[in-house]
This record gives structure tokens, sequence and C-alpha cells, in this order.
């Protein structure tokens, strides 16, 4: 579709506007679990002028026992240094500028997709406005917002080197994963988009040199036939005696598939035949291989599902993408088909294509995955879309039944956006929500002013939010947390770590902090060893949330025997020692 420049910068701009828009503040302060945990590293290192936890290279990339990836926290702490900015507008003023370099990053990735006007707004749009991207880019500092916005950089740069053979992509690619690998631990998940980006370079100079007989690529498609048949059977039926109907299945299938050699062009099989290996990739992760186990816990409960049937995991999680991506995801699934069905299949296509073939057994990873497969989500919506565009019969109606799913879409993610918030209003500060109460900040405020050392909490979450604004480290935290504020002076006993998919650290040690806050637990505030360790840590308070009384010994005599401090209704403060 051509149009003129002047359009083409009046799209840009409404993007620009509308990704403003969207990440007005609704709040009265910052939102999100893991962004109170990064504030407070960018507050100590803007404190002390470095990252305490960074003690190893692998700390870096938070790698390594006690550390962080240093990417988020260091751009932090450098703009409020820079700008004067208190923390709290820091984080908001980056999380609106990622938000606009994100879609940006997404309009660049589809002009070398294909150099068309509304195919490359159409990616930006689903992209930069996807529910995901919104949650992550608003007044949060979850690392995996820099994450997700550099994504799309990071694609252009493996096609522009395909493309156009520039050798500057190169250095701009090892810069970007160096980059991406400070800023989250997902970077392990991007070995299926690598390898689906060498196996498209394979099938591409392949298809230039050898051909395989429609007599053959029959004969693939027919023993793919029967594996998803008999993988389907085996993990939905669950009964080998049903594997005996694949002996009439065979048959049935003898007389079509005769068929196929005489009537059917080698590319609609080939096409049928990614189509069978998409199907295999999906129910493959329903299987019982170890790899799998623990990871569906979430899958059985769903905003409109719950149970642990296998066809209610399969709703909650087709939801679950839904509401991560957008309504427009409807579209993806007809560019999806397009893409599959297409006669002469360019490197682009196969990129996509087995990017998100690859990136379909790790679909029940949830959030992560959605990060990983939304730029190419985003693709196939738009290619979708200007599908749709370019059928003649009913191109009179299209445009504007087109703009109007645009609408809903926008509609769609406001209402999924108000629909978090609620839930966080709904659950309060402790359970799962990503709002911090008034009280907190006031709480914070008070600790900020009257409070000193450390103090302990009843909940973590709370104790995070605490800290960031009162700057009064909360005991013992995780991650880079107890290296930071000096509750653990040095890491002891590093052993390797066993992989597994839900795993933080190459190595681990022993977490002397948590061990010590673990036996605090079960002692009463006047035993000799809690004072101890209560003098050790420097700490001097227990806060507590009203909703979440937790019952255990140590808490309980400190509520019996120590005086109360500060109490708003929400929270509490006794003084300890």
């Amino acid at each position: 579709m051509k149009v003129s420049k002047k359009i083409s910068y009046m799209l840009i701009a409404f993007l620009i506007l509308l990704n403003i828009v969207f990440r007005y503040p609704t709040t009265s302060h910052e939102l999100g679990v893991d962004s109170f945990f990064v504030h407070g590293l960018a507050n100590s290192i803007s404190a002390n002028g470095y990252a305490k936890w960074a003690i190893h290279p692998l700390s870096i990339f938070g790698v390594y026992p006690f550390s962080y990836p240093c990417g988020v926290p260091y751009i932090l702490s450098g703009v409020s240094q820079c700008t004067g900015l208190n923390m709290e507008w820091t984080i908001f003023l980056v999380a609106i500028l990622i938000g606009i370099f994100g879609m940006f990053n997404a309009y660049v990735m589809a002009r070398e997709v294909k150099d068309d006007v509304l195919f490359t707004f159409l990616v930006a749009f689903a992209f930069s406005t996807a529910p995901i991207f919104l949650y992550f880019t608003r007044w949060t500092s979850s690392p995996r917002h820099l994450f997700l916005a550099l994504l799309p950089l990071l694609m252009w740069t493996l096609l522009r080197y395909h493309n156009k053979k520039d050798k500057r992509c190169i250095l701009l690619f090892i810069v970007l994963f160096m980059v991406l690998s400070a800023v989250h631990r997902m970077i392990w998940l991007m070995i299926p988009i690598l390898f689906a980006y060498f196996v498209a370079v394979i099938i591409q100079k392949a298809a230039e040199r050898i051909t395989i007989s429609k007599k053959s690529l029959i004969s693939i498609l027919a023993t793919l036939l029967l594996g998803v048949v008999v993988t389907f059977i085996i993990i939905f039926i669950g009964n080998p005696l049903f594997l005996i109907l694949l002996v009439f299945i065979a048959y049935l299938l003898n007389i079509p598939l005769r068929k196929l050699d005489k009537n059917v062009i080698t590319p609609v099989i080939v096409s049928f035949i990614l189509g069978l290996l998409f199907v295999y990739a999906f129910i493959i992760q329903f299987s019982p291989i170890e790899f799998y186990s623990g990871i569906w816990y979430d899958y059985e409960t769903g905003y409109f599902f719950e149970g642990a049937d296998l066809h209610i995991l399969v709703l909650n999680m087709l939801s679950n993408y839904t509401g991560h991506v957008g309504i427009l995801i409807v579209f993806a699934l007809i560019g999806l088909i397009f893409l599959l069905f297409k006669a002469k299949k360019d490197f682009n296509d196969w990129f996509i294509l087995l990017s998100i073939l690859f990136l379909l057994p790790i679909l029940a990873l949830g959030t992560y995955v959605s990060v990983l497969i939304l730029p190419f989500l985003s693709i196939l919506i738009a290619l979708g879309m200007c599908k749709i565009l370019h059928i003649k019969q009913i191109k009179k109606y299209a445009f504007p039944a087109v703009v109007g799913c645009l609408l809903i879409s926008l509609l769609f993610s406001s209402f999924t956006i108000c629909h978090w918030e609620e839930r966080g209003i709904q659950y309060g500060d402790p359970a799962k929500t990503w709002i911090m109460k008034d009280e907190t900040y006031s709480m914070a405020l008070f600790v900020k002013e009257y409070g000193y050392g450390a103090f302990i909490s009843d909940n973590r979450r709370i104790g995070y939010r605490l800290s960031a604004f009162s700057e009064v480290p909360v005991f013992p935290g995780h991650s880079a947390w107890p290296m930071t504020y000096d509750f653990i002076d040095e890491v002891t006993s590093v052993t390797s770590s066993d992989f597994t998919i839900n795993m933080d650290y190459v190595f681990i040690a022993n977490n002397t902090a948590e061990n010590d806050y673990n036996q605090l637990l079960v002692l009463d505030c006047d035993n000799n060893t809690a004072k101890e360790i209560l003098s050790k840590y420097n700490i001097h308070y227990y806060i507590e949330n009203k909703d979440m009384q937790i019952q255990n010994k140590f808490f309980n005599s400190v509520r019996e025997k120590r005086y109360k401090m500060y109490d708003d209704g929400v929270g509490s403060i006794w003084y300890i020692q």
C-alpha cells in the first residue's frame, strides 16, 4: 500500500500519542511486583556508586548466586542522577520512553519483513498496544519491559543481516544480545529463535540445491500424521488399546494419500507437513515428560475455567495468551494459515514460521513465552489483516471492519489493564496484586524519617515496597538483595546447579541470611539466639500487614512483648530492640 510521507508521519505520531495516553498513571504510585525490588537495587547503586552484588562477571547477568541482571537498575540510577528526579518518577519516565522505543523497534522490524506502510503500522500497533507490553511498560520497572522493547530490534538485526548482508548487523546483534543478557535471565529462551534462524538459512539453501520428490513428501506427511495420532491417543485418551485403531487409520489414509500424488501440487503438501508439525509441537507439552512437570499449576485456575483436566488447561492457556497478546490474536491465526499455505516462502516467512514452531512446545511457560512470541504474533496479525483487506469480494466492507477491530482491540487492552488493576484493589497489598496502597507509602515515609538499621516483615512484597521508599532495607530479601544490603558478606560453598526449566543461577550457594531468618521465626524474641541474630543484621523493627498476620513464634512474641510505634489501620510497626 503506497501512501504519502505525510500520512506515514501522521500514523507514527498517532502511535506515539496512543502509547503516551495508555501509560497515563491511574494510581498514586508505581505498580508491579518486581518493580519495587529493582527500585531498591537502583537506590543502592545511587547511594554507593556501584552494584554491590556484582562480585563476579556472571553477576552482571544475574546467574551467579545472590546476583541480579544489572541492566535496568543501572539505567534507573543513571537517569535519576542525571535528571535529578526521585526514583519513582524516574521509573515513570523510563517506562514511557521504553514503551515508545519498543513501538519504534516493532515498526523497524516490520519494515524489514515487508516494506509496506499499512503493514508496518499494523505490526507496531499490535505490538505496542498488546496488554502484556502495556503491563510491563506502564509505571513499573520490571526488567521485562526493556527486554520486550529490545526484542524486535534484535529480530531486525537477524533479518537485516540475511537480507542485506550488512556486516554491521553482526556487531549490533552481539551488543544487543549482551544487553538483553544483562537485562533479564529469560535470554536462554532465545535459543529456539536462534535455532529457527539457522534452520531457515539451511532450508533456503537446501531448497535451491535439493529437490524432494512428491512421493517422499507424501510419505513424510503420512508418517507425521500417524505420529500426531499416536501422541494424541497417548496423551489425551491414555488407553494404549486405542493404538489398534492405527491399522484402520493407515488403511483409510491409503486412498486419499494416493490421490495427493496426482491432484495436489508440492507446496500444498509441504504446507500440510508444516501444519502437522505445528499440531505436534503444541500437543507434545501435554505429555508426561519430566521437562514439563510442575508447570501446569497456573493453568488450573483461569478467568473462565477451573480444573486440572486437559481441556481446561488448554482453554485457560488460550485465554491467557489472548489476555497477553490482545483480541487481535484471532487475526494471527489467519496470518499463520496464509503463511503456511504461501506457495513461495522466502527467508522471512521461514524464520517467522520456524520461530513460532520452536516456541510452541514451551507455551506452558506463559508470561516468558508471551514476551518472546509477541513480535512474531504481531507480524502474523498484520499479515492476517492485510490479507483480509486485499480480498476483492469484501474489499468494500473490509476496511471499516478492520478499523472497528482496531478500536475493539484498544477497548480490550484497556479492559485487561483495568481488570488487573481491579484485582489489585480487591486483594489489597498482600495477595496477588501489583498496586501499592497509599497507607503503605505513608508508612514508608515514617520509616524513612524515624527508622534506622533494618526491619523484618511478615510479607516480602510489602517489605520491598517499604524499603524502596524508606531506603531502610527489609531482611532478608532474595536474589541480589542480601548481598546488596550487606546481609551476606561473601558467597561460599559454590557448586554447580542442575539445569531445570525454572532455574535462576548457574551456581548455587548457601544462603546464611535466609537460614538465620528461618531460625529466627521459631524463636521467642527474648531468646538469646534471636537477639544475636537481630544484632548481627541490625534489625530493629517488625512491620506487618493487618490482612496477613502470619502466626509463628517470633512474630507472636513481638506482638505480645514489644510496643507498637505505628498503626494506620492497614499496617503496624513494632520496635524490637
